[in-house]
């Protein structure tokens, strides 16, 4: 790094998926944790003295801390944008994990605080820090695969009851912003839109199967997509189909298919291919979801977190910025609509 500074960071968050934010942090030489906050101290203190670090249950501690130079939040999703907004507003640089919050009125309002404040932010989407995504992205770019014709992700996983019994903010759309779609399936569905472009049309149908109780969100649901290319997409997402599948994106152009299960390449098809027309060497540690919520490596959480320092250093925009965040709270706001009034919506052409 230029500077060779290390960053100090406040962990904001104690629940399911903060042991990875934290086990990254303490793997990179550019970053150091130095506190943790959860609303209870039944979560912060057992959680802080794994890493031997303080604990706090007043948030407003950690912004005060001249130690602390990045928030990075990992709480409910409800949460995520009014600890964003304070963060920034107290000079603090700030991760949020995804998605940005539950509406993207919350997504634009802790974008506009950031840049008021001159402070970084970016939102966690470790998977396009994959080598073989990052390959795969090169390639379609480029023309490798020809021209785009058809994305399917298929996230058909599976969640036992006493997934949604423990947090009380799981399962309910005030507080989750959405079920399957826009949670566990929401890596997959920004993956489809890096990969193949914007969307300019949805038809989503959604269900709450009987599989869970006490939810008010979809642990089921289906969407058709047009993409503005001229590709059409599919989306299949569940956390109710027992025992639960690997992820999987199907990838189709003039030129052949590429598919990824598992975060590996499972084919790689291509018509008269030249050298060029190669995977190349992609190999890496991979991990599923489809069980297990944390049946995945750190790897690409580390990249992320390291990529923010780096843009600090560098005074640029992380690579994955609140601006790039928010299109799945864009996207899940028309799938959603679509569902609710069963019918195509199209998703209006905005300039970036």
């Amino acid at each position: 790094m230029a500077t060779g500074r290390v960053y100090g960071v406040a962990l904001a968050g104690a629940g399911m998926v903060s042991g990875a934010h934290a086990d990254a942090i303490l793997e990179l030489d550019v970053a150091d944790l130095r506190v943790v906050y959860s609303r209870t101290e039944k979560r912060a203190k057992p959680f802080a003295d794994k890493y031997n670090v303080p604990w706090t249950c007043d948030y407003e501690e950690i912004l005060k801390r001249d130690d602390v130079d990045i928030v990075d939040i990992t709480t409910a999703p409800w949460r995520h944008a009014d600890m964003g907004i304070a963060a920034a507003n107290a000079g603090k640089h700030v991760i949020v994990e995804k998605p940005m919050d539950v509406s993207l009125e919350k997504c634009d309002k802790l974008i506009d605080a950031c840049r008021t404040n001159n402070v970084a932010l970016s939102v966690i989407f470790q998977n396009r820090f994959k080598k073989t995504m990052r390959r795969v992205r090169d390639y379609c770019h480029s023309g490798g695969l020809g021209t785009l014709l058809h994305a399917s992700a298929y996230v058909k996983w599976f969640r036992p009851q006493e997934y949604y019994d423990g947090d009380d903010w799981r399962g309910k759309i005030t507080t989750e912003g959405g079920g399957v779609i826009f949670g566990q399936a929401g890596h997959s569905l920004d993956l489809l839109l890096w990969l193949f472009g914007p969307v300019s049309e949805v038809y989503a149908r959604i269900a709450t199967t009987p599989v869970h109780k006490n939810i008010d969100v979809e642990n089921l649901g289906v969407v058709n997509i047009q993409f503005r290319n001229g590709a059409l997409g599919t989306l299949e997402a569940a956390t109710s189909l027992y025992p639960g599948t690997p992820e999987r994106l199907e990838l189709h152009g003039t030129r052949g298919t590429i598919v990824i299960e598992q975060g590996s390449i499972k084919m790689w098809e291509i018509k008269d291919p030249g050298p060029e027309d190669a995977p190349g060497d992609v190999a890496e540690e991979t991990g599923t979801g489809a069980r297990d919520p944390m049946a995945f490596p750190i790897t690409w959480h580390k990249l992320q977190i390291e990529d923010m320092c780096r843009a600090i250093d560098e005074n640029r925009e992380p690579a994955i910025n609140g601006r790039e965040g928010r299109r799945l709270n864009e996207i899940c706001h028309y799938i959603y609509e679509s569902a609710r009034g069963n019918k195509p919506v199209e998703i209006p052409e905005k300039a970036d």
